[in-house]
């Protein structure tokens, strides 16, 4: 048997799309949920002031993330 044929569904046919859908909504609700844990924690370790330069590390590492 080839590898190809152990990755391939039963069916002969690509995952369905909202199957691929649910897993990439997964995906994006951990990451969301990841980011907030990581505001949470800085916010917390900077006294709960929301400055602008705190704002601006949030989004810099956000976007770094």
């Amino acid at each position: 048997m080839s590898s190809h044929s152990q990755i391939v569904p039963a069916a002969g046919g690509a995952p369905s799309a909202p199957l691929l859908r649910r897993f990439y909504d997964a995906i994006v609700a951990h990451r969301r949920a990841r980011a907030e844990q990581e505001i949470a924690r800085y916010l917390q370790t900077h006294r709960d002031k929301l400055t602008d330069g705190l704002e601006r590390e949030i989004e810099r590492r956000l976007r770094n993330g």
